[in-house]
Parts: C-alpha cells; sequence; structure tokens
C-alpha cells in the first residue's frame, strides 16, 4: 500500500505535473480567501440587520422601502432593499429597484461637463455666453462677472435657489431650451440671474440646467443619450437612467414615491424635465459605483476623471462646495457627500476620499431624510468610520 502511494507521490511530483499542482494550490488558496471575504461580508450585513432593527423603522418613519450599498476596502461590501416598492400592488423593494436619485443627479451629470474640462474641450473659467447657441445668460445689473462653468457647478452662478418643477404624469415634457426660457410647456419662468455671479454661494438647480443645455448642444444628443454613453455605460450603472417618461417595461422595477405619512401621493411619481438637477433613476449599488470613481480617480485610476482633475472636483470654494459635491474634513477624514430631495423620495451618498468607505441609502417617502441619517449613523458605527458622518448635506 505505502509503495503505491509512492509511487503517486513520485508521479505527482515530476517536473511535468508540479505547475499542475501548483495551480491547484492556488486555485484552493484563491477559494479560500473569497469564501472568507464573503462570509466577512455576510457577518456585516447580518450584523447590520441585529442591531438596527429595519422593519420597525421604516414603520415609525412612515417609510415604504429603503434600499442600501455599503462599500468597504474599496469595494461594494454589500447592496439590500427592505419594505415595499409598490404598496399598491405590494411588490417588494430589490436591490435592483429603480428610485429617483433627486439631487444625486448633480453630481453624477457633472462627470459629463468635468471630462470635457479635463481634455480641454471646455473651459471652467470662461464666460458660458462664449459657447452657447440656443440660449445665452441675459445682460443685466447683475452681469458683470461672467457665468463659468465653474460658478455653476459649485453654485455661485447667481441663478434662483429651489426645488425644480416636476411634472404630473400626462404632462408635456419640455425641452431644455423651453425650460430656460420658460416658454410652453414649461412650468418654470424664464431663467435670470439674482446676483452678480462668484459673489456667495446660493443651491441652484436652475445652474445645473445651464450645464444640460452645454452638454446637449456639445454633443449634439439629448442628455439622456449622453449621459449613459459617457457617465453610465463606463461606469457599469447598468441599473440607471435620465429617460422620462419612464420606459412602460420599466414600471415594475421603479419604487413609488410615498407621502410624510406614507401614503399615496396624487401619482405614482412624478416626472423630470431638468435631468441634470433630480432625474436621474438609480440603486443604491449603481451610486456607490459613483462613489468609488472618486475614490479610484484619486489614485489615478477613474475611468471618467483624471487625478487632477477629481482632487479639483474635491476642492472646496464656498460653503465648503466643490464642483458638484460638499466636502469636509481633513487629511485622511477628509470626504464628500451629497444629499436628494424630490417629492417622494429622500436619498444621499456619503464617501472618504481615501479610505475606501462610504454608503448610499435611498428612500420612496417624503419622511426618508430622518431614516436615511440614522442608517447612515449606524453604518458609520458598525464600520468604525473615523469620523461621525454629518447631518447635513
Amino acid at each position: 500500500m505505502f509503495q503505491n502511494i509512492y509511487k503517486i507521490y513520485t508521479k505527482l511530483s515530476s517536473k511535468r505535473t508540479w505547475p499542475v499542482l501548483l495551480l491547484g494550490v492556488l486555485v484552493l488558496s484563491g477559494l479560500v480567501i473569497i469564501l472568507f471575504n464573503s462570509s466577512a461580508k455576510v457577518a456585516y450585513q447580518t450584523k447590520f440587520e441585529q442591531t438596527f432593527n429595519i422593519s420597525q423603522k421604516l414603520k415609525s418613519f412612515h417609510v415604504p422601502a429603503v434600499s442600501i450599498a455599503v462599500i468597504y476596502q474599496g469595494q461594494i461590501d454589500w447592496a439590500q432593499a427592505y419594505g415595499t416598492a409598490q404598496k399598491e400592488t405590494l411588490i417588494p423593494a430589490q436591490s435592483d429597484t429603480l428610485f429617483q436619485a433627486c439631487s444625486l443627479s448633480k453630481p453624477v451629470s457633472a462627470l459629463a461637463i468635468l471630462e470635457l474640462i479635463q481634455t480641454g474641450k471646455l473651459d471652467i473659467d470662461k464666460d458660458i455666453n462664449g459657447f452657447l447657441r440656443g440660449w445665452h445668460v441675459l445682460r443685466t445689473s447683475f452681469s458683470s462677472a461672467p457665468v463659468t462653468l465653474r460658478k455653476l457647478l459649485s453654485h455661485t452662478a447667481g441663478f434662483q435657489t429651489g426645488r425644480r418643477p416636476m411634472y404630473p404624469q400626462g404632462h408635456p415634457l419640455p425641452t431644455t431650451l423651453q425650460i430656460l426660457t420658460g416658454s410652453s410647456p414649461a412650468l418654470s419662468g424664464a431663467l435670470e440671474l439674482e446676483f452678480i455671479p462668484g459673489q456667495k454661494f446660493q443651491y441652484s438647480g436652475a445652474g445645473y440646467t445651464v450645464i444640460q443645455l452645454i452638454l446637449e448642444e456639445y454633443y449634439q444628443k439629448p442628455f439622456s443619450e449622453l449621459i449613459k454613453a459617457h457617465v453610465l455605460e463606463p461606469l457599469k450603472m447598468e441599473n440607471s437612467t435620465f429617460v422620462y417618461p419612464v420606459p412602460f417595461d420599466m414600471h415594475g422595477k421603479i419604487a413609488f414615491g410615498y407621502n410624510e405619512q406614507g401614503n399615496s401621493m396624487p401619482y405614482p411619481y412624478y416626472n423630470i424635465a431638468d435631468l441634470t438637477a433630480g432625474g436621474l433613476w438609480t440603486t443604491p449599488r449603481d451610486l456607490a459605483k459613483f462613489i468609488l470613481e472618486i475614490q479610484k480617480a484619486m489614485e489615478n485610476h477613474g475611468k471618467i476623471l483624471t487625478q487632477p482633475m477629481v482632487i479639483e472636483m474635491l476642492t472646496p470654494l464656498h460653503d465648503s462646495f466643490g464642483l458638484g459635491l460638499r466636502v469636509g474634513g481633513s487629511g485622511k477624514n477628509a470626504w464628500f457627500a451629497h444629499g436628494g430631495d424630490n417629492a417622494g423620495y429622500k436619498a444621499l451618498i456619503f464617501g472618504f476620499k481615501n479610505q475606501g468607505m462610504g454608503a448610499v441609502i435611498m428612500t420612496n417617502s417624503d419622511n426618508g431624510w430622518s431614516l436615511c441619517l440614522e442608517i447612515l449613523e449606524a453604518i458609520a458605527l458598525l464600520y468604525n468610520w473615523p469620523i461621525k458622518p454629518p447631518q447635513s448635506f
């Protein structure tokens, strides 16, 4: 018996077979690592679910559904949805259920214009009237300083604040040009300056609609098409779209929006024409890929942004705001974030610049903001974040 075992060992130890043995050892080692990492992920998610009573929180906050994605060690650690996406038909929320991203649309859209800036195709500090064709910033008493892309991205261009109009289902959707000129069927008036550009910070969705027109005129394509080609597809955000009205075959995948009491609104959701300001349908997993793009670009491995461009993006200008994102902290604790608020939806993203950690939380209720903040704080404790997340986005 021992002689047979020795013969087998001798045969396997020959020069011809040792590479096969080595490959086998490497494969087994890889499987052990994968299994270990998978169990670690399950452990974190399980611990979160054990310590944070999701079902009770959904009930107490009148939020039908919440969807979460967590980034740890430079990758998506886990993503999970809880609750009901559509109460009327009891469709449960899944990790691939789409929510309105609200103002999280702004930093995602910013990537498209930053790509043009970093390649020298557009100048971030030139007067935008120099490359706009169908619409121009009116020369008024406020126009002593030019409107630039830097000012638009950092909300210092001088345009109006407040939520952009949302359109009832069945209402015709205006073009970007109609929005800016206040022409029918737009539900907003003509866009005008309210103060001297660069004078102060004033959060403005309207300013991002100007960016929408600049991109459409540059690429000669609808925004939903160009953003898909230049941002969503490169980042593999496969469950994301800026298309309105929502295609019929997508209706079963979206989370309907609900009011502060968790009851139905006049419409399951409102259509958005100011796409850059708040028109993205997406999932936390896809938005986590956006966060990872920022973090990888900081390491000079971005798919869209270069390291110099992302550093400029995350440099605070006014009111702790960079080019599309709110920023804070310093050194290893530096972070970027953004909040989102549409009728029936609340959401947030938070990520560290250099630590490979972050989170995305999306809800389908007007009362979802407090829940988002509680979940973010719970994640911070679970993953031992070096700082407490901000309460304002």
